[in-house]
């Protein structure tokens, strides 16, 4: 059982973390240009610049880092440093993953603005995908405690 949800919790980080990585060197990728890339991923209707590249990395690392996080929970040693280190970093990809879920439902700027397609897209689709995230890592942390 913890294997599989740390296979559900790794596969869809790790191709996001890839996808972070591809546009970090510069691609638009799946997006016909720059300008498309940036309307998509900053809420902005009018937006023209996609973030710094080494933004884009930073945030590549940090989900290919969570990514990583489920299977050195379930693989880490029996040395108690180990252990709380495993499960200080799953309890912190939680806290991370839930305050972005739940960000999707809070009234008011910043985290309702950009447009209307967004914020449904926001509320539909990337809130519970967060709190789905937040959810198995809580779940994997007690299984594997």
């Amino acid at each position: 059982m913890a294997g599989i949800l740390a296979l559900l919790l790794s596969v869809p980080l790790g191709v996001l973390a890839v996808l972070f990585a591809v546009w970090a060197t510069g691609s638009t990728w799946p997006f016909r240009d720059r300008a498309a890339l940036a309307r998509r991923i900053s809420r902005l209707p009018a937006a023209e610049a996609t973030p710094h590249r080494g933004m884009l990395g930073l945030t590549a690392a940090a989900l290919g880092f969570a990514a990583l996080v489920p299977w050195g929970l379930l693989l880490a040693p029996d040395a108690p440093v180990w252990q709380a280190t495993a499960t200080g970093a799953a309890w912190l990809a939680a806290a991370v993953f839930a305050f972005s879920g739940l960000s999707s439902y809070t009234i008011g700027p910043p985290f309702s603005a950009g447009p209307a397609a967004f914020q449904r897209r926001d509320r539909l689709v990337y809130g519970p995908f967060f709190l789905a995230l937040a959810a198995g890592f809580m779940v994997l942390s007690a299984l594997a405690g």
